[in-house]
This record gives structure tokens, C-alpha cells and sequence, in this order.
């Protein structure tokens, strides 16, 4: 091995490992959707009673709000519910709901 291809090796090793340390150090765009104190818990599953749809459940375990989301795989579409309120819902006689 000549002076010039070990020389080359040596700044392409560098390059790449100047290019993992920059992917590793900065931040990924997801890291700033979260808020500090806030856990989810996800549920998915067939939904009973309808036969072309699966249901997600994301709860807000800080605020004890759920939203819900359907996938009909009849025609490809989310569609999605109003976020609801667990507690409130649970504490509300049955007539009102």
C-alpha cells in the first residue's frame, strides 16, 4: 500500500466518523414532540360489530383523555373521533352519555 491510498483511507475514516458523531449528537425531529411528564398508552385491535374496521385507542394517561381512530379497509380511510375524557365519561350518570 502506497503513501497516497493510505493517506485517503485515513481522511475517509475520518469523514465517517465525523458523520456519526454528527448523526448521533443532533437531535431528531421526534425528540421534540414530547413533552416532559407525558405517558401514552396505544390499544389496537378488531372493533365488534364492524366487520371491515380495525380500531386504535391512544390514551393520555397525564390528562385521562382517550382519542380513537378507525381504519375501514373497505375504502383505505382513518377516521377519527373526538377525544373524550375517561374520567368525565366514567363519573356521568348513563342517561347522559
Amino acid at each position: 500500500m502506497n503513501q497516497r491510498s493510505l493517506a485517503a483511507l485515513i481522511v475517509l475514516n475520518l469523514a465517517l466518523l465525523a458523520a456519526i458523531v454528527v448523526t448521533t449528537l443532533a437531535p431528531t425531529p421526534a425528540q421534540a414532540q414530547f413533552r416532559a411528564g407525558t405517558s401514552y398508552l396505544m390499544i389496537a385491535g378488531e372493533v365488534t360489530g364492524r366487520s371491515q374496521q380495525a380500531g386504535v385507542y391512544i390514551f393520555n394517561l397525564s390528562t385521562g383523555e382517550v382519542l380513537s381512530l378507525l381504519y375501514n379497509t373497505s375504502n383505505d380511510r382513518i377516521d377519527t373521533y373526538p377525544v373524550r375524557n375517561v374520567g368525565q365519561d366514567a363519573t356521568r350518570p348513563l342517561r347522559n352519555r
